[in-house]
């Protein structure tokens, strides 16, 4: 059958027939039901693990205002002047008054991403799996502690991922259906109404599902003469949604030139933004996913230079190496020194590198599917190019960026599998599958002994308090770099956790090494 493929961000719709294949399941791209038992176990083992890891995340930073009397204060004046993240902001309130609920769902949303990365890149296979699960719990240390074991972060950041990939998979699927749907009004009012809700997470995200629901619209009507019930549904809901979100008064003083919040918006130093800090968050700092991405550029062109001569993989071969030898040695330095101004500059050039690699790359990827890669291309640069004018930028804001980049490390392998013997992939399966575990017990090990401490701590502070003390000596949390907030530093993180815990505002804690 013809499958339809939907670019987005800067790729237009093109239809391709699979190539011939005597199993049906894997010309539609749909696993077979033995590989549908395997990933019914892979996803529940996921989530189970998961759920109990989570339970060991402490409560930390913004969470102990959100789940004290300020969350409520920011819920009476309906978070005016705050942020317009009204969605994010009613999730966070309850999740942190629910704390036998927060990591089910931390769980169940990393799990759905897993799952949709896959489905999305049409690669449901065990070696997908087990790549695509060792690499999402490879990610940066500091991306890992502001988005998964952050409640606060995972809210704002984890939930907007997870909605922008329910979105593009959800296009594809319009895009593949050659009639409407039945119940056709109700399912465009429910487009309409999560259309809406996702359009109050986050902000780069909301102005990326604006502009790619239109493009996807336009597109439908070009190529088709008509558009969707559905591609109405998404630029309905997503322009009422951002409308909302926009419409906080936090964006207007941010505009003005004023701060609003913790964040400001100007054009000033746009350029080196991105050529620095933002080049760094969404590429450098990602070394494990950048030498796997890396590979499986060279890999395939390899390949390709084998078939078709060197010639044709040529440029991107070298564009990749060079991509290596400028990021690699970058990310090292900055690990371990302090890098000069003037050097960062080098992670602009890392990150401009890698794009044109995969462009370079793109053309000689199967036309089926050279489409989704190079709109996911399109998409990481919608979503990075707001964050320019935006101060200050942390790790968190690039999540989204992460699950778009794994779709394309999954494209560029399914063309590497397709040449390669099932051997091959057998022992990428069982390496990645090791490396998955390894990387989990040692998420146990870390987290099984921050939790234990915090427990410890806290006890030690109601002892002092039940002791009638006005002070009390605390130790700071093992493994520090595995938490956002990790103590109760004296000032704003001291308050809220004595507000947070209910202990007396008048208690001094004083951190001990």
């Amino acid at each position: 059958m013809p499958e339809t493929v939907t670019a987005i961000g800067y790729s237009a719709v093109v239809n391709d027939a699979l190539p011939a294949s005597t199993d049906r399941h894997a010309a539609s791209g749909a696993p077979s039901r033995d590989a549908r038992r395997f990933e019914f176990v892979w996803l529940g083992a996921t989530f189970v693990v998961l759920t109990a890891l989570a339970f060991l995340f402490p409560a930390n930073g913004d969470d102990w205002a959100w789940g004290s009397s300020i969350g409520i204060d920011r819920l009476n004046s309906f978070f005016a002047d705050y942020n317009g993240r009204n969605v994010a902001n009613l999730v966070v309130l309850a999740l942190t008054r629910l704390p036998w609920i927060a990591p089910i769902a931390v769980s169940a949303t990393v799990t759905a991403m897993l799952f949709l990365i896959l489905d999305i890149s049409r690669n449901r296979t065990v070696w997908g799996y087990a790549v695509t699960t060792a690499l999402l719990l490879a990610m940066p240390v500091t991306l890992w502690r502001q988005t998964i074991s952050w409640l606060s972060g995972f809210t704002n950041y984890t939930l907007s991922a997870l909605l922008l990939l329910v979105f593009i998979r959800a296009v594809q699927r319009d895009w593949q259906r050659e009639a409407e749907p039945r119940r056709r009004v109700p399912r465009m009012v429910g487009i309409i109404l999560l259309g809406f809700l996702a359009g109050q997470f986050m902000e780069n995200v909301t102005i990326f599902f604006v502009i790619a629901s239109i493009v996807s619209l336009i597109t439908q009507l070009v190529r088709k003469r008509r558009a969707s019930l559905d591609a109405w549904g998404w630029v309905i809901g997503f322009l009422l949604g951002a409308v909302a979100m926009f419409s906080n008064g936090a964006y207007r003083r941010a505009l003005g030139g004023g701060t609003a919040s913790y964040q400001h918006t100007g054009l000033h130093g746009a350029i080196p933004k991105l050529l620095d800090v933002i080049s760094r968050n969404a590429v450098v700092d990602n070394l494990i996913l950048d030498v796997v991405l890396a590979g499986a550029v060279i890999l395939l062109g390899v390949l390709v230079a084998r078939r078709r001569g060197l010639r044709r993989a040529l440029v991107p071969l070298v564009l990749i190496a060079l991509f290596l030898v400028t990021a690699v040695p970058l990310h090292e330095a900055e690990s371990a020194m302090v890098v000069p101004t003037s050097w960062r500059r080098v992670a602009g050039v890392s990150a401009l590198l890698l794009i044109a690699s995969l462009v370079a790359i793109a053309f000689v990827v199967s036309p089926r599917r050279r489409p989704l890669f190079l709109g996911c291309i399109g998409t990481v640069l919608l979503l990075i190019a707001p964050l320019a004018i935006v101060s200050p930028i942390g790790p968190r804001l690039f999540l989204v960026v992460y699950c778009v980049t794994l779709i394309l490390t999954n494209i560029l392998l399914q063309e590497s599998a397709d040449v390669l013997t099932s051997v091959s992939m057998a022992g990428l399966s069982a390496v990645a599958a090791a490396a998955a575990l390894g990387l989990l017990v040692a998420y146990f090990a870390v987290y099984g002994t921050i939790s234990i401490a915090a427990a410890h701590r806290l006890e030690t502070i109601r002892a002092a308090v039940a002791a009638g003390e006005t002070s009390v000596a605390v130790p700071r949390l093992p493994f520090h770099a595995y938490v956002h907030v990790p103590d109760p530093i004296p000032g704003v993180w001291g308050d809220r956790y004595k507000l947070y815990y209910g202990l007396p505002s008048t208690l001094t804690i004083t951190l001990s090494k």
